[in-house]
């Protein structure tokens, strides 16, 4: 299942490395478009089994989507930004999950940066990937990743936040359920280019972390905790890596930014109920 929004310029290679996967025969490729205004509908109706025109929302509103029109026990998901590099990403997901205890609800993937001529985009730090805990992962980037498709909609599929797998992982671990690393299923992530570009998405990791976390008590204690990242500052500047200087500040200021938007945004009641 592919979610998509204006993803022109990235779901042809995404779809493509899908059609070459080895087992394809054994899939049914499904893209949920969220409302583009560009040729993406148009592109993925000529690689997919089945598009979906799902009503603009948010990618959860995308995901549930496609995963209500799912019919096979397992779910494998992409991003419309991801590429698998081998042939066999889909049957390394697939035989991870279909071999794992059935406690296990998902299998997480590995993205790395697609490689483009742009340092900001090559960056790791704005990569999807899970969060850890004892070489755990804590929930599944649905960017890469395989659900067992029955045990998902019995949480009620994905929470109407940003951070929507992160989400699922949260309600997942509380019932029970259990997350498997599958490093060698590796996408290619077209991360966004220019320090424009890294500043979003730490503003969006910013935002991430107040939906899971919740709002912090005293935002001016948050803002000043800030404060910390100045003496990395300048150690880098002091050796002339000014790049990483740079990319200090403004990891810094994005999440900071995100941070301030979602709380003053709050979260909605009845995202709040499913997380909780």
């Amino acid at each position: 299942m592919v979610p998509a929004l204006n993803a022109e310029g990235h779901i042809e290679e995404t779809l493509a490395a899908v059609a070459a996967q080895g087992a394809r025969h054994r899939l049914h490729v499904i893209v949920v478009d969220n409302g583009s205004e560009d040729s993406t509908l148009e592109i993925a109706s000529r690689w997919a089994d089945e598009t979906i025109r799902a009503e603009a929302g948010g990618c959860a509103v995308a995901r549930n989507a496609g995963l209500e029109r799912t019919t096979t026990p397992f779910m494998l998901s992409l991003d419309a930004d991801c590429i698998p590099l081998e042939s066999d990403w889909a049957e390394r997901h697939l035989s991870a999950l279909s071999s794992a205890p059935n406690r296990v609800i998902a299998s997480a993937g590995r993205s790395i940066p697609k490689p483009i001529a742009d340092r900001w985009a090559m960056r790791e730090d704005i990569t999807p990937h899970p969060a850890f805990r004892e070489n755990v992962p804590l929930y599944a980037v649905t960017g890469n990743a395989c659900f067992r498709t029955e045990p998902l909609r019995s949480l009620g599929g994905f929470p109407g936040i940003a951070a929507d797998d992160a989400g699922v992982g949260m309600r997942a671990r509380r019932a029970g359920f259990e997350f498997r690393w599958v490093p060698d299923a590796l996408v290619y992530h077209a991360n966004a280019p220019g320090w424009r570009g890294y500043l979003r998405q730490m503003r969006k990791i910013g935002r991430y972390g107040v939906e899971i976390d919740g709002v912090p008590l005293c935002p001016f204690a948050f803002y000043a905790e800030r404060l910390k990242y100045i003496p990395g500052v300048l150690r880098h500047a002091a050796a002339g890596r000014w790049h990483e200087a740079a990319a200090v500040t403004l990891s810094a200021a994005g999440q900071a930014l995100g941070a301030r938007d979602a709380w003053r945004r709050g979260i909605p009641e009845e995202e709040v109920d499913w997380l909780t």
